[in-house]
C-alpha cells in the first residue's frame, strides 16, 4: 500500500521518467568469501532473533530453517543501502520489486522444452525505519523478501492480472528493484569464441534504485550494478562495502 504520509504525486502516474538520463552507475564485485560471510552473519542474526523471541524452530524437535540464499542476502543488502542513501525515514513504507521464475513452481510445472518467459513480479514491503540500524535492518530486509517469496510460492499466479495496476500506485522514489540473478553466468554466456570479456554490463538500467545481480568473472563472485542519483552514490557504496570481509575499490 502507499504510505499515508506520502502525496499521490510521488506515484508512477506522475513520475518524471526523464530523470533516468541524469543517473549515475556503479558496479561492485563481491567475492565468494564476502558473500559467504554475509550469509553466515544473516543466519546467525536470524537464529539469535528467533531464540530471543522463543521461536519453537530453535528446538531440536523442529526442522531447521533453510539458510538464507545468495539472492535474498544481496537483495537485502542493496535494499538497505538504497534506504540509507535516499535518506528515507521511519514512518513510511519502502518497496523492493523482483521477478521469480515460475516454470518449476506451476502445477503441473512447465516442460523442459518451453521457450520463453514464465515469470512473476514479487513485491516486498517494509517500513523504512525497520531497514535502518545495521544488522537489525539487514535482517528485517531479508525477512520481508522471504515473505514475498513465500507468498509467491503459495499462489504462483495470484494477482498477476492486477500487477501493472498495483505497480502504478507505488511511489517510485521509495522503490528499489532487482533484476537478473547471481545464477546468470553472463561472462560465460557472452564468450563467443574470443575468450571471456573483461566486463559485462546491462545497458538498459534506467530507474533510480535499480540493481542488477549477475555472476561475476571469477568463480563464486557476484557482480552488483546499481543505477542511482549521483549525489547519493557514495552513501550506497559505503553501506555495501561496509558489509564485505575485505573492501577493495569498486569499479566506476
Amino acid at each position: 500500500m502507499v504510505a499515508p504520509n506520502l502525496p499521490v504525486t510521488n506515484t508512477a502516474m506522475d513520475y518524471d521518467f526523464s530523470q533516468r538520463f541524469r543517473l549515475g552507475r556503479r558496479t561492485f564485485y563481491l567475492a565468494a568469501d564476502d558473500i559467504r560471510s554475509l550469509k553466515h552473519r544473516i543466519d546467525a542474526l536470524a537464529a539469535a532473533a528467533d531464540a530471543a523471541a522463543g521461536d519453537s524452530a530453535t528446538t531440536t524437535t523442529t526442522k531447521k530453517k533453510k539458510p538464507v540464499s545468495t539472492f535474498v542476502a544481496l537483495a537485502a543488502l542493496g535494499w538497505t543501502a538504497f534506504v540509507r542513501a535516499k535518506g528515507l525515514a521511519a514512518g513510511g513504507d519502502t518497496y523492493l520489486v523482483f521477478l521469480a521464475d515460475l516454470r518449476a513452481r506451476l502445477d503441473p510445472p512447465v516442460g523442459d522444452g518451453y521457450l520463453g518467459n514464465c515469470i512473476k513480479g514479487c513485491l516486498a514491503t517494509a517500513d523504512a525505519g525497520d531497514l535502518l540500524g545495521g544488522d537489525r535492518g539487514l535482517l528485517g530486509a531479508c525477512r520481508a523478501i522471504q515473505a514475498a517469496v513465500a507468498e509467491m510460492e503459495a499462489a504462483p499466479l495470484a494477482g498477476t492480472e492486477r500487477w501493472l495496476q498495483r505497480m502504478m500506485t507505488l511511489p517510485f522514489q521509495r522503490l528499489c528493484n532487482v533484476v537478473a540473478s547471481p545464477r546468470f553466468r553472463v561472462y560465460k554466456a557472452s564468450d563467443f569464441g574470443f575468450g571471456r570479456p573483461a566486463r559485462v554490463e546491462l545497458v538498459s538500467m534506467n530507474h533510480d534504485g535499480e540493481m542488477v545481480l549477475v555472476g561475476g568473472r571469477e568463480d563464486g563472485e557476484v557482480q552488483v550494478s546499481v543505477s542511482l542519483d549521483p549525489a547519493r552514490m557514495e552513501e550506497f557504496r559505503a553501506h555495501v562495502l561496509g558489509h564485505r570481509s575485505a573492501a577493495p575499490a569498486a569499479a566506476s
